[in-house]
C-alpha cells in the first residue's frame, strides 16, 4: 500500500507530462488500503486456495475515462506509450516493457467494431506476440483493462522473489464509468 501511495505523484505527473488527461473526461486514482487488500485476498481464496497478495492486479488503481468511445484508442496507445517508456516523460513510474496483461471487456456489438482498432494499436505500440484477451459481458460492461508494474517497488525482501506493484489501469466511456 505505502508503495503504491509514494509513486501517486509521480503517475499522475506522468499524466500530465503525456498529455493523456487532455484526452480524458476524468480520471481517477486510487491505492487499495492495507485492510482492503487482505479482505480481497481472504475473498479470493475461498475460489483460488493458493490466493495470495501478490496475486493483486489492482493495488494501484487508475480509471481514465473519456466521452467518446473513439477516445479511448487514443488513450490506450498513450498508456502502452507510457508503459514502455515512449513518451519522454521523465521520471515514469512505470516498470519499461509492454502490459503484464490486456483485456478487452465487451458489453455489445458495438464494442466488435471497436476492438478491431484497440488491437491495432496494441500491436502497433507492442508487437503482435502480447496476448490480448477478450471477455463478453452478459451485464453489457464493456472497458479495456491494462496490469502494468511500478518501477520503483522491489518488495524482495517482503515477498522472497522480485515484486513489483501492480497497477490497474481501466479505460472507458464517462457512460460505461456512471454504469459501473
Amino acid at each position: 500500500e505505502q508503495e503504491g501511495r509514494n509513486l501517486t505523484p509521480q503517475i499522475i505527473d506522468l499524466l500530465r507530462g503525456s498529455k493523456l488527461v487532455d484526452t480524458c473526461y476524468a480520471f481517477k486514482l486510487r491505492t487499495k488500503s492495507e485492510d482492503k487488500l487482505l479482505e480481497k485476498k481472504a475473498r479470493k481464496r475461498t475460489e483460488k486456495p493458493d490466493y495470495d497478495l501478490d496475486h493483486v492486479t489492482d493495488v494501484v488503481g487508475l480509471r481514465l475515462v473519456a466521452l467518446f468511445r473513439s477516445d479511448m484508442i487514443e488513450l490506450l496507445e498513450g498508456c502502452l506509450k507510457a508503459i514502455a517508456h515512449e513518451n519522454g516523460v521523465s521520471p515514469n513510474p512505470f516498470r519499461r516493457g509492454n502490459p503484464d496483461e490486456i483485456i478487452f471487456y465487451k458489453g455489445n456489438s458495438a464494442f466488435d467494431d471497436l476492438s478491431i482498432s484497440l488491437r491495432q494499436t496494441v500491436e502497433k505500440v507492442c508487437g503482435k506476440d502480447l496476448q490480448i484477451a477478450e471477455k463478453n459481458s452478459r451485464e453489457g460492461y464493456s472497458s479495456i483493462h491494462l496490469v502494468a508494474r511500478l518501477s520503483s517497488t522491489n518488495l524482495e525482501k517482503e515477498f522472497g522473489t522480485a515484486y513489483y506493484v501492480p497497477v490497474e489501469i481501466q479505460i472507458r466511456t464517462v457512460f460505461e464509468d456512471a454504469w459501473g
